[in-house]
């Protein structure tokens, strides 16, 4: 169901600054437990890059069905949930226990903020002394991917997946060979909600061994996925990515490779390149040695050389690794490439008679300039430290050591990377004295960006394992941004059934201020990092404003009017400023707005006879990419004129009808013609379909409909926009159920997802609304079409009270507390939403419906620009 707002002349508008700064990290495959000649266990590794306290719980699911997997952890207990509180700056490394019958599944990792997330896939034998381990970084939910695939030789090569879901996903496989054909096609049995399966290839697809490729992974829902390379004898694993066939990425920096020989073995680095686009392209892998030289290494079959250029079709992939011949020397890589691929590394050791002893998979290092690493320098394990700085001009690189609790441990002298210049140390030489210490290094790099690699390596028997590189960097404790400064939170899982107390304290956050200047004015700015939104408030005259985030790196992006747009044909169009923002502190960032040229679009609204006493109309032209849009106003006799920027657009009309037969009514009718806008004026005629009629009764069981109940219908044909969008174009329609009936005009011969709100309160002091269906009624609508809605009987009320604080202990006034719950008490497919703001003491009392599962967010106040 498609829930919009509803306009002020129904309800209030409830309007919060606020976005998800939770998290969900996945991580498809974990293992415990014991087989006959050793056992597994699970490293969980969590590190906070904020400045301020994030709440972790670890959830774990086995089998295809996402049953249970109960495991020990040392220290939290037994069971397949277990919660924690990482402190600013803090971390842990968690390790199951390894007892019990061997199992496998996967883990879901959520948390109230951004934090580093990785597991660790270890091997024991049966005295318990360690073999192997690999990591297993979090993993991007997707619906169609490719996993490099390697059977050759000893390796062969499994693939974990995990449905985080909520539905059933139907899972599709197909293997590819280097030349990108064709080898094999398998269909999963269906995985269910929060079910996992890992298999090898060889299992998936019999007869495939000696084979080097691809597996491309379909999926009618997202799923998480992972692949491990193994091999065998002596046991080894390495994790190998999942690249989105979305992905758009054409360059790739690798922090460390490494080839040549040393005192008992040698070195080599194996490229993984394969083709997910659906053009053939040019790829080109330049090494270059730590001073920033060009790093001359042999790949047989391909030549001796420090740049090499070839060609992959459509779904090839190549497989190239140095020979490990001459004297040792490291460096980094650069891998770009005319289409989007996949791209991956593997550091393999042999000993001195060339035979295979371990190996790491290496993946792609984004440069940054804030980022923080986790460190485990114990027992046979230390962690050593690659930076590669892909620039032009040199980047200083300043790094704190964190110990477990978040606290400064040590700060260690700056270091001054030339251009091209790689480097790699143990954490040991950048903060001599350390041992038999885990925590994080926090690390933020000047002057440029710098691309970083973490490697945790066992002594004996040998072993690397990739530990993930986070994106944020804590100043650790005794820094805390203001304390007028607040950000939003969140509580999920909240009981509603009784009445209640629940008090919060508002974390501290840091400010992005500056002025909006330029060809144009603001609307609306917000800082966007990854999923996470952050509204800013601008003020209107002066062209500042503020936005209240925590610790991390944002892209800012504007909605603004460009210079030419009026009030009556408003145009809105979007900045994205192409330098990302780092906040360790509050920040100043200036933004200019780019003129766009305007051109006229004029024209004529037909078929529109039956909304001749409409109060008002409006016509909406939204961009095929969100990104630009035009609100005019329509003339009485339906004609229309104003300005637009080039692209092409869908239009829309918006008409509001107070009193007659309906009492209230607010259409939309969506996609009544489209326009290109091309470099010069145009003219655009536009044709509202033919209208049909949908009404009924509307009724709550056992008592009245409250006044200013409203039925919403939304176009199932429009779009929904992904993500943050300045221009969305309209879908729905309202009107009263006046008296228990209501009707609407809608475009004919469409579906629509029907629903009915219903305010609690009195209409003078509403405390909220309640929804049905959850889903919306889908509904076929005709010349004529009747759909009556009987919504359960609405459940008892619960207050919750309590006060809302800062750091010091201060009631914070204004802040807007929201509630909302799909699991109400005794009233299935019915929704609720309640809201209510503190008084000057921070109190506030907020009126639920009886139900569980609710989510209640704290917003606070926007600071003044």
């Amino acid at each position: 169901m498609r829930r919009q707002l509803v306009p002020l002349l129904v309800f209030a508008c409830l309007c919060m600054a606020s976005a998800a700064q939770a998290e969900d990290y996945y991580i498809p495959q974990v293992a415990n437990g014991s087989f006959e000649n050793g056992s597994f266990r699970t490293t969980f590794v969590l590190f906070n890059v904020n400045n301020v306290s994030t709440e972790v719980e670890i959830h774990l699911v086995q089998g295809p069905n996402g049953d249970s997997f109960n495991v020990t952890i040392p220290g939290l207990g037994t069971g397949d949930e277990f919660r924690l509180t990482l402190p600013a700056g803090a971390s842990r490394i968690l390790q199951t226990d390894g007892t019990g019958a061997l199992a496998a599944g996967a883990a879901r990792v959520s948390t109230s903020a951004r934090i580093g997330v990785s597991a660790i896939f270890s091997v024991f034998d049966a005295s318990g002394n360690f073999q192997t381990e690999a990591g297993v970084g979090s993993s991007e939910a997707l619906t169609d991917f490719v996993i490099p695939v390697d059977v050759s030789g000893s390796f062969n090569t499994g693939v974990a997946l995990y449905n985080p879901g909520t539905e059933t996903a139907a899972v599709t496989l197909i293997l590819s060979d280097t030349s990108g054909q064709e080898v094999g096609r398998n269909t999963l049995p269906t995985l269910n909600a929060g079910g996992h399966t890992a298999q090898f290839v060889t299992q998936l697809f019999p007869g495939s061994s000696g084979l080097r490729g691809t597996l491309r992974v379909q999926s009618s829902l997202p799923i998480a996925a992972v692949g491990l390379r193994q091999n065998d004898p002596p046991l080894s694993y390495t994790s190998l990515p999942a690249f989105s066939r979305s992905s758009v990425r054409k360059s790739f920096s690798l922090a460390q490779v490494a080839n040549g020989t040393f005192d008992g073995g040698s070195f080599q680095t194996t490229f993984l390149l394969f083709n997910i686009s659906n053009t053939s392209t040019t790829v080109t892998l330049s090494l270059t040695k730590s001073d920033g030289t060009p790093f001359t290494v042999n790949i047989p079959g391909t030549g001796s050389n420090s740049t090499f250029t070839f060609q992959l079709a459509v779904g090839a992939s190549v497989f190239l690794q140095t020979d490990g011949l001459g004297s040792l020397a490291a460096g980094a890589a650069n891998i770009s490439s005319t289409q989007p691929i996949g791209a991956a590394a593997v550091f393999t050791v042999l000993d001195s008679q060339a035979k295979f002893q371990t190996e790491a998979g290496v993946g792609d290092s984004v440069p940054q300039n804030q980022l923080t690493l986790p460190v485990d320098v114990t027992g046979s394990f230390n962690t050593g430290v690659a930076f590669f700085n892909p620039n032009s001009g040199p980047t200083t690189i300043t790094m704190k050591l964190l110990g477990q609790n978040g606290t400064v441990v040590s700060t260690a002298a700056p270091l001054t990377l030339p251009a091209k210049n790689q480097t790699a140390q143990y954490v040991t030489q950048l903060f001599p004295g350390t041992s038999e210490f885990r925590g994080s290094v926090s690390i933020t790099a000047t002057g440029g960006t710098v691309a970083a690699l973490t490697l945790r390596q066992h002594a004996g028997p040998l072993s690397y394992t990739t530990l993930p590189v986070a994106q944020g960097a804590s100043q650790g404790s005794g820094t805390q941004p203001s304390s007028s400064i607040l950000l939003w939170k969140q509580v999920t899982g909240y009981n509603g059934t009784s009445d209640s107390t629940l008090n919060q304290t508002l974390q501290n956050g840091f400010k992005i201020t500056g002025t909006i200047s330029g060809s144009g004015k603001g609307q609306t700015i917000v800082a966007r990092s990854g999923s996470d939104i952050f509204t800013g408030v601008i003020d209107d005259s002066t062209g500042k404003y503020v936005i209240v985030v925590p610790a991390g790196t944002y892209t800012l992006v504007v909605c603004f009017e460009p210079t030419g747009s009026t009030s009556d044909a408003q145009v809105t169009s979007t900045y994205t400023d192409p330098s990302s923002v780092q906040v360790a502190s509050d920040t100043t960032r200036n933004i200019t707005l780019p003129a766009r040229q305007l051109f006229g679009v004029s024209g004529t609204i037909s078929g529109a006879g039956s909304f001749a006493t409409a109060f008002t109309r409006t016509l909406e032209l939204t961009s095929l990419d969100n990104s630009s849009g035009g609100t005019f106003t329509v003339g009485s006799d339906w004609t229309y004129s104003g300005n637009l920027p080039d692209g092409s657009y869908t239009a829309s009309i918006e008409v509001l009808v107070i009193g007659g037969a309906t009492g209230f009514e607010f259409v939309n009718v969506y996609g009544i013609g489209s326009v290109v806008v091309s470099g010069s004026a145009v003219t655009a005629n536009f044709a509202v379909p033919d209208l049909g009629q949908l009404s009924g009764a509307v009724s709550i069981t056992g008592s009245s409909l409250p006044e200013s109940t409203v039925v919403t219908a939304t176009d199932k044909t429009a779009p929904l926009p992904a993500g943050y969008t300045c221009c969305a174009p309209p879908s729905t329609t309202l009107a009263l159920a006046d008296a228990g009936a209501y009707q609407m005009r809608l475009a004919a011969g469409r579906s629509y997802d029907v629903s009915v709100m219903v305010p609690v309160g009195s209409a003078q002091s509403p405390s909220g609304a309640a929804y049905y269906p959850l889903s919306g009624t889908s509904t076929a609508v005709s010349s004529s079409t009747t759909l009556n809605l009987t919504l359960p009987a609405l459940p008892g009320q619960a207050i919750v009270t309590g006060k809302v604080s800062n750091g010091s202990g201060q009631g914070v006034k204004d802040v807007t507390v929201t509630a909302m719950s799909q699991e109400l008490s005794g009233a299935s497919n019915l929704g609720y939403d309640g809201f209510t703001t503190t008084d000057a003491s921070g109190n506030y009392r907020l009126v639920l419906l009886k139900g569980v599962n609710y989510q209640i967010i704290f917003t606070p106040p926007s600071p003044t620009p």
